[in-house]
């Protein structure tokens, strides 16, 4: 299994647009093959930090995911949107 962590720190000014465009994503997103989970959660602080994270089957149903049409358009429409760059995390995990 494949599990991703990202966490997004979108600007006060675009935090709505990003959610909206986010929400549009995972829609798509969960419906793909592969796809065990895909949620994001808001920090409890003050901060408008956002936790993605993500469960695939394997990696190469992850790479499929990294270029679908609704992923690229995602990352292009919010490239501007960040106060701080995107943090991605990727790990190969098994259950025990």
């Amino acid at each position: 299994m494949i599990i991703v962590t990202v966490k997004f720190v979108p600007s006060k000014k675009h935090e709505g647009d990003f959610l909206r465009a986010f929400n549009t994503l995972a829609e798509a997103t969960r419906n793909e093959d592969g796809c065990i989970s895909y949620d994001i959660y808001p920090s409890n602080g003050d901060a408008s930090d956002y936790f993605l994270f993500e469960r695939w089957e394997s990696k190469p149903k992850l790479d499929v995911h990294l270029k679908t049409t609704h992923f690229v358009e995602f990352m292009n429409v919010s490239k501007d949107w960040y106060e701080e760059e995107i943090d991605i995390s990727v790990y190969e995990a098994s259950k025990i």
